[in-house]
Formats: structure tokens, C-alpha cells, sequence
């Protein structure tokens, strides 16, 4: 299973991306909560990337690929 990390401002997705453990997904959470302050880091675990779209319909994913990020 792969984490994403989704940042959202009031439901407007500004970006996604993909890790692959859990101290990526801390090191990058951190990361993303001082690069967008005031907007919400939403996270997911799913196999791929389709399974997390489905889990969180509310954005519009037209054009977006999740960014790889290792620690």
C-alpha cells in the first residue's frame, strides 16, 4: 500500500503526492504544513492512485498526477 498526501484550500486541490512509508509520509506532511500554511493535508492509503481518487470524490483530479517523494 502506498500513502498520499492531498493539500486542499477550501476544497480547490493544490497538489498530490506519493510515498511509499511512514516516515516519508511524517517527514512530508511536515514539509507540506509549512509550505501551505492555513490549508489542509488530507492523507489516504490506497494500492494505487485510482483507489485513492475514489475515496475522495470531492476534488477534481483532472490533469493531476501524484508527485513521488522519498525521505
Amino acid at each position: 500500500m502506498r500513502h498520499f498526501l492531498l493539500v486542499d484550500d477550501t476544497l480547490d486541490l493544490l497538489g498530490v503526492w506519493e510515498v511509499e512509508d511512514e516516515r516519508a509520509l511524517s517527514r512530508l506532511r511536515l514539509k507540506l504544513n509549512l509550505s501551505y500554511p492555513g490549508c489542509r493535508t488530507v492523507v489516504g492509503k490506497a494500492r494505487d492512485f485510482e483507489a485513492f481518487k475514489a475515496q475522495f470524490r470531492d476534488y477534481d483530479y483532472t490533469g493531476v498526477t501524484p508527485e513521488p517523494f522519498s525521505a
